[in-house]
């Protein structure tokens, strides 16, 4: 085969990559993974109580030591490098081939928390940090 054959229908898989991704990305929102960096966003539950929000991720293949978190007032990020590399043969609408090295996600929080005051613990792959929510204003007991 040609040099210049090989190379157009290199070409036309990477369209083909690239409409797979943007049909992705405009009907199920913005992809749960990115190729290119290896990362994958982990599964999370948020749960808001009266007093704080709580959030539960699945880390598998994930150590404690290799988790980092980063919270504000808003957000939390979750960052954890995985023990060992997850590869798909078949991955996506277009089918190829993908490796995950990491998971990373920003959670948007439902009220602003206390990030001084948040606690995180870790058991079996999943992970749980409990966020004391802000306290907006204290109620006054009279006498």
């Amino acid at each position: 085969m040609a040099w210049w054959r090989r190379k157009m229908f290199e070409q036309i898989e990477a369209l083909e990559r690239e409409i797979g991704e943007a049909f992705e990305e405009f009907f199920y929102e913005r992809p749960m993974w990115d190729i290119k960096t290896g990362r994958i966003k982990p599964l999370t539950y948020v749960t808001e109580a009266e007093d704080k929000i709580v959030v539960t991720a699945d880390l598998p293949f994930v150590r404690k030591e290799n988790i980092k978190l980063n919270v504000s007032e808003d957000t939390l990020e979750i960052e954890a490098a995985m023990e060992r590399c997850v590869r798909f043969e078949r991955w996506g609408t277009v089918q190829r081939s993908c490796e995950f090295k990491s998971f990373h996600r920003i959670i948007k929080l439902p009220s602003e928390v206390v990030p001084e005051e948040a606690k995180a613990k870790f058991k079996c792959g999943i992970l749980t940090i409990d966020l004391p929510k802000k306290v907006k204003g204290y109620k006054i007991e009279i006498e």
